[in-house]
């Protein structure tokens, strides 16, 4: 099955960069499918000078709408929406979406929402299936093919196990004669932890990434690092480190990025980003480092702000490292641009793979002991979303 996006493009040429949809027969019946991808990476494209995008939902919307009456001369019979914007942005956009125009379905992500049954909106069935490849789900249609419509369904998720996904004995002889070697790299144990580490919202300070943001901190030799807490893949660190399991946990091998800003640009950080997840639905939390002790307020305010102990300068200056894709959508979380960052400081590459600081660091250190120690202070808890 080939990628389909159809908000990003060219824009030397207006082209799209990749096939914003195609279209399949399966038995004589012919489907639609368009793809939608997430703002958080549409965002990142703003620093390609040559790609270019659809960034809100009215004009993915539009795009939609576009490429569906332009297949009008031929008879689709069920047009589907493979998105990653996340649950709420796919309530939005179904109710953006003429029924004219013949969606039947958004087949969702991002947002690791799991639905009992699908949300129906201006006669379009909305699914996700939470996260990762724990489940699938299961959509069975009968289709009405005069109206090209859904006339019946049926939906169910399917756990991933060996009740509903039976073993493939040759598919096993071929992997078996990979796995000694896989083992050899892999499986070669890291470190013991004192007890498992939990991170097991996202939305909150974790003893994971307590101990994350406390080793980057360590090893980039910055104030501050602020780690995306989505960055962390599961939900527990056992006391038995392997490097299979920490890649799975941390997966991602990305630059770190720093740059000064004053306490005065912190705060306003902090703020902007408190007040996107509290009142505009925002899912990007950080978590950081145990010399930096912030408290958010029932409302989303920021409160007191400590560095060390003390009561933050708002005239000092700080080094703060992000990861590279979250420094390049710090306008979106943080309310700073790269022209304010550059305007006040030199902004570097300070390591070209977290993932090796953390490996790095754990094969060759005591490995400190992170608990939740109140450096993130909610008043008002936030809800995972």
């Amino acid at each position: 099955f080939p990628i389909v996006n159809a908000n990003l493009y060219i824009r030397p040429t207006e082209t799209n960069l990749f096939k914003p949809y195609h279209i399949l027969e399966i038995e004589g019946i012919r489907i639609l499918f368009i793809g939608i991808i997430t703002e958080e990476v549409i965002a990142v494209s703003k620093s390609e000078p040559l790609i270019g995008s659809f960034i809100c939902i009215e004009d993915a919307a539009r795009e939609i709408e576009y490429i569906c009456n332009s297949y009008k001369d031929i008879d689709i019979d069920l047009t589907v929406l493979l998105t990653h914007i996340g649950y709420e942005q796919d309530l939005k956009l179904a109710k953006l979406l003429p029924k004219e125009i013949g969606v039947d379905l958004i087949i969702g992500g991002h947002s690791h929402t799991i639905l009992e049954q699908p949300a129906e909106v201006n006669d379009i069935l909305i699914a996700q299936v939470g996260a990762g490849s724990e489940q699938i789900g299961r959509f069975d249609l009968l289709i009405n093919m005069d109206t090209n419509s859904v006339h019946e369904y049926s939906w169910q998720t399917v756990p991933i196990n060996d009740q509903h996904c039976p073993r493939d004995p040759v598919m096993d002889e071929l992997l078996g004669g990979y796995q000694a070697e896989i083992d050899g790299k892999y499986n070669t144990v890291i470190c013991r932890l004192p007890r498992k580490l939990e991170h097991d919202r996202r939305f909150r300070e974790t003893e994971l990434g307590n101990l994350f943001a406390d080793i980057l901190h360590y090893q980039l030799g910055v104030d501050i690092v602020m780690l995306a807490s989505g960055s962390i893949r599961k939900k527990s660190l056992p006391r038995l480190v392997t490097r299979s399991v920490l890649m799975e946990i941390y997966p991602y091998v990305e630059s770190m990025i720093s740059f000064s800003v004053s306490g005065l640009m912190l705060r306003d950080m902090l703020s902007h980003l408190m007040q996107t997840l509290y009142h505009e639905g925002g899912r990007e939390f950080y978590q950081w480092n145990k010399d930096l002790r912030v408290e958010v307020l029932a409302d989303g305010e920021i409160g007191s702000i400590e560095m060390q102990g003390e009561p933050l300068d708002p005239k000092a200056q700080y080094r703060v490292a992000l990861q590279e894709y979250h420094y390049g959508i710090i306008d979106e979380n943080f309310g700073l641009t790269h022209d304010d960052l550059a305007d006040n400081g030199r902004v570097r590459v300070v390591s070209t793979s977290s993932q090796d600081n953390i490996i790095e660091y754990m094969k060759t250190q005591k490995i400190p002991y992170s608990p939740c120690d109140g450096r993130i202070t909610l008043h008002t808890p936030l809800e995972d979303r």
